[in-house]
């Protein structure tokens, strides 16, 4: 269900190109911003401190942008959006070395070991604009900066926008047609180029450059407050005009609907067209006890469904009967008796086909699922992660679910629940790897074979390495879900468990794309082929779909 926006048209004050500078920054004020929620604009006045470009006499850029941006904040807060900037002082952003962004034969996210005073090109003070608005979530960000040239001749406006951001250069256009409406400058058009800032925020994103402090002309109205009210009223039209268009709406298939059960439902509709042979069965309150699902879907061909409070309710219950599986099998204790009943007479089967996976916690149905799925005729891999990380459990089952692995999750404090103890003891004569997910604890693994680890501290940079290992070549189809809910990132890993080369990718609803996230889809980008959103609007908003596509492109 595609989220309701406002479809308010934009007024538009008429402009006479006689009308003093005052009078066409009120009437500018006049233009109408949609009426939903505030969305974030982060503001970045470009260069500051030991950094300048140009300069008009003793005026430098970095203190002219900075002027224009604060005007352009307080002018876009009072037009309904919220705003932050990623200076408010004369300084860089960073003066340490942080990850960044640089081409090998792949990108890389990475420090690099060179400090941006001493490089060129200022690529940590640069990153460091963009972590602020990643880490924010901005809905669009803006850069600001003036310009200047060897030739006093040289004149105008212009603004940039990323070849990978098709939002952006949307707004470019909305932003320099407004610009010019209040300002009458030269025309330099809006650009598409790769400069660092709008190419690495997640967000739609422009580079702004206000006119020439280089041209006399130019550098004094620059330097003019009342010329610089009127320029950053001219942005604030573009951005309400193009706002207004609700540029971030939905662009990509959407596992979601009323209830998650029914979302469950949604994914199995579309992955299990013909039916089912066996079904999984847990409950919502009882996650934990899923994470396992994965390696049922891959090994099993079995789609994953919930029950909740109410029990088997009519949706699940018409979509089991036209699963009409032979066999269903329990995810977890919690899943109750009458539940298990409830099942078995929608899917017109015997209970004694139900199959209860139930041990003494919830970490112990991955080791009871293992041992259905996994084959003693050949060598095993044991895949081990952690119970407590629902993204590395969820990872871990995607590696296991592409070789002939195994899945065991350990508690917190890495000790195995007695089922996967046993299962090691009773299976260790054909395990032939072992492999440590994410955090995981070395000593978990103690004594088996070839041991790896796969993944960091940062989870997300956990499951993009264990992309890399369970999806090495071929086809790409993600299944994006926000990480903070456990239960959506259940259903992207099943159904991504299900398709040739499906992928379950986390992307925090909130903050948007990880930067080790990102880093695996610029490098793999070309390999997807297909997108599919699981979850709700409020936890997934539609500017994710756009997230994705500017990595991606």
């Amino acid at each position: 269900m595609k989220p309701s926006r406002s479809s308010r048209i934009l007024v538009r004050a008429s402009r006479s190109r006689y009308l003093p500078v005052a009078l066409a920054f009120a009437l500018s004020l006049a233009v109408t911003v949609p009426a939903f929620a505030r969305p974030l604009v982060v503001i970045d006045p470009g260069h500051g401190g030991p950094y300048n470009h140009a300069r008009y006499g003793s005026f430098l850029e970095k203190d002219a942008n900075l002027l224009i941006a604060l005007e352009l904040g307080r002018q876009l807060y009072a037009s309904g959006y919220d705003v932050r900037f990623t200076r408010t002082t004369d300084t860089a952003v960073s003066y340490v070395d942080l990850p960044t962004w640089h081409w090998t034969d792949h990108w890389t996210y990475a420090p690099d070991g060179v400090y941006w005073y001493s490089d060129a090109v200022p690529r940590d003070d640069l990153q460091a604009r963009c972590d602020i608005a990643n880490s924010l979530g901005a809905d669009v960000f803006i850069s600001v900066h003036c310009n200047g040239a060897a030739s006093s001749s040289a004149r105008g406006t212009e603004n940039w926008a990323s070849s990978h951001d098709i939002l952006g250069q949307q707004l470019g256009q909305y932003v320099q047609a407004a610009v010019l409406e209040q300002t009458r400058q030269r025309d330099r058009g809006a650009g598409v180029t790769d400069f660092y800032v709008v190419r690495w925020t997640n967000m739609p994103a422009l580079l702004v450059e206000a006119g020439f402090m280089s041209n006399s002309a130019e550098g004094a109205a620059i330097a003019n407050a009342t010329w610089r009210r009127a320029y950053a009223a001219g942005i604030v039209n573009g951005v309400n005009r193009w706002w207004s268009t609700a540029p971030t709406r939905p662009v990509h298939p959407r596992y979601t609907a009323r209830t998650r059960p029914e979302a469950a439902v949604m994914a199995s509709k579309a992955q299990w067209a013909a039916g089912a042979d066996t079904l999984m069965l847990a409950m919502t309150s009882d996650t934990a006890s899923a994470l396992a699902a994965p390696l049922g879907t891959a090994k099993l061909g079995a789609p994953l469904l919930f029950a909740d409070v109410l029990g088997i309710t009519p949706p699940v219950a018409a979509e089991i009967a036209r699963l009409h599986p032979s066999r269903i099998i329990a995810l977890g204790a919690e899943v109750p008796d009458a539940v298990l009943a409830q099942a078995a007479s929608a899917a017109g089967i015997d209970p004694s086909a139900v199959t209860r996976l139930a041990g003494a916690e919830a970490a112990s149905t991955a080791p009871l699922l293992s041992g259905l799925t996994v084959s003693a005729e050949t060598s095993t891999t044991i895949v081990l992660a952690s119970a407590t990380s629902p993204t590395e459990a969820l990872a871990a089952a995607s590696v296991a679910s592409t070789c002939n692995g195994a899945l065991l999750l350990a508690r917190a404090d890495g000790t195995l629940p007695p089922e996967a103890a046993a299962y090691l003891a009773d299976h260790r004569p054909e395990i032939g790897a072992a492999i440590a997910v994410g955090t995981v604890p070395d000593g978990a693994l103690a004594g088996l074979p070839n041991r790896v680890r796969i993944g960091s501290t940062d989870a997300m940079q956990t499951v993009a390495m264990n992309a890399t290992v369970a999806r090495p070549i071929g086809y790409l189809w993600l299944y994006c879900y926000n990480p903070l809910v456990p239960m959506d990132g259940i259903i992207a890993a099943t159904a991504a468990a299900r398709g040739a080369g499906g992928v379950a990718v986390p992307i925090a609803g909130t903050t948007g794309l990880s930067p080790y996230t990102r880093e695996w889809l610029e490098n793999n980008g070309d390999r997807v082929y297909a997108i599919t959103m699981v979850g709700d609007y409020a936890t997934l908003p539609p500017a994710v779909d756009h997230y994705v596509l500017k990595a991606i492109d």
